[in-house]
């Protein structure tokens, strides 16, 4: 499988999903990814990362997500946007 271009599909959407959650300190749910993302319904690309292993689920009252910092392909893709200022760290 290519993460990469996995990854890039919808671009613009996927990319503003993953810089939320990059950010975040804390799991957020569904509705806080939208929100600080400026995205609207962001269930499709949420499901592709939990596919490829880029965000994991976390069960509380809400169903909420955060990123995968042990991923590799995570690593990387966060150190390079962050080396271009997509992502402020």
């Amino acid at each position: 499988m290519d993460y990469v271009e996995e990854f890039f599909k919808g671009c613009v959407k996927t990319l503003r999903v993953f810089r939320a959650l990059v950010e975040s300190d804390e799991p957020l749910s569904r509705y806080a990814i939208e929100k600080n993302a400026l995205v609207y319904d962001s269930k499709k690309t949420l499901e592709r990362f939990i596919e490829l292993g880029i965000v994991k689920t976390v069960e509380s009252a809400v169903l909420k997500y955060e990123i995968n910092r042990e991923n590799s392909f995570v690593k990387e893709l966060e150190h390079f946007l962050v080396k271009v200022g997509y992502i402020s760290k």
